[in-house]
């Protein structure tokens, strides 16, 4: 009897251990093993994407109004280089005015490609030509060809000064008369050109400023001087010496 019972109690305590439900039966934690309990929800972890740098472009109005900006370049006026008539046989000097030297002649009915012109358009520079050099003509010695301000304004080369003073220096008559002048030097001048009543008797090359003559003398006679470089002259300055009896 006594085994019965010890029988029927180790199948009860055997029962009573594997009852899913049961509270009180605890199970030993085996090394590297978590026990979660079914009531408790697993923590979940969150993934959040790491952003990425996209590269935007500009739009299309942005982007070529930006390179306009920066590149716009203006445009240059564009220079008028008309193909003049002359009316006339036509000196073409160094410079605009008569006091330039004159290069060659332009027959009347000739033509010529104009490229500038002085500050006040009353001479224009044309080429020489069969060559790439230019001379300047008076716009009156040319028909008309439309508005001269269309050309491009050229500075001309300067000219030398006029000497301040001039002097005489002696002035005798008699058997041989003479006279003896001279002038203030010009600092720009290559030399200096001496004329009696308008005739040229001398050219002087360098700093000499004096002039010696034994003139006739039959009446009164003017003597002028005039400075000149490369390009042409300087204005006159004269004196007028007395005829001798």
């Amino acid at each position: 009897m006594k085994r019965l019972i010890l029988l029927l109690l180790v199948l009860l305590v055997l029962a009573s251990g594997c009852s899913p439900v049961g509270t009180s039966a605890s199970l030993a934690q085996q090394p590297g093993m978590a026990i979660v309990s079914p009531t408790t929800k697993a923590a979940t972890r969150t993934i959040t994407p790491t952003p990425t740098a996209t590269a935007t472009l500009a739009e299309p109005t942005q982007i070529a109004s930006a390179s306009l900006t920066g590149t716009v370049t203006p445009i240059a006026t564009l220079e008028t280089f008309p193909v003049v008539s002359f009316i006339q046989n036509t000196n073409c000097r160094t410079g605009p005015g008569v006091r330039y030297f004159a290069l060659l002649t332009y027959a009347a009915g000739a033509t010529a490609q104009a490229n500038g012109r002085n500050e006040d358009g009353s001479w224009i520079s044309v080429r020489v030509p069969d060559q790439t050099n230019y001379c300047w003509v008076a716009i009156s010695t040319v028909k008309p060809f439309g508005n001269v301000d269309t050309l491009r304004l050229i500075v001309a080369q300067t000219l030398p000064d006029t000497p301040t003073t001039i002097t005489l220096v002696r002035d005798l008559c008699g058997k041989m008369n003479v006279v003896w002048i001279s002038w203030t030097a010009v600092g720009s001048a290559r030399g200096y050109r001496i004329y009696q009543d308008g005739q040229l008797m001398k050219t002087s090359n360098g700093a000499d400023n004096q002039y010696y003559d034994n003139p006739k003398l039959k009446k009164a006679t003017v003597f002028s001087v005039e400075a000149f470089n490369a390009y042409g002259v300087s204005n006159r300055i004269a004196i007028t010496v007395p005829a001798c009896k």
